[in-house]
């Protein structure tokens, strides 16, 4: 995956804690995760959603999903 670019982080700050402060903590997961999807998108970014990856660490591995900024 590419880096952000120096913008992108800023929008994607902007986005957290744009959605954070309207919704608030406490909520599940995925609650945040179609709000700042459609923030980030509000501001020009495509994202992809609930991404399968894999992660290992040490002699754990899991299968999760994620969310990815695309260009």
């Amino acid at each position: 995956m590419d880096s952000l670019t120096e913008l992108n982080y800023k929008k994607l700050l902007d986005a957290c804690f744009k959605v954070h402060k309207a919704l608030g903590p406490g909520l599940l997961e995925s609650s945040y995760e179609l709000c700042l999807a459609y923030e980030l998108q509000k501001s020009g970014l495509q994202v992809a959603t609930q991404v399968p990856t894999n992660h290992k660490w040490t002699d754990f591995e899991s299968n999760s999903m994620s969310f990815f900024h695309r260009e």
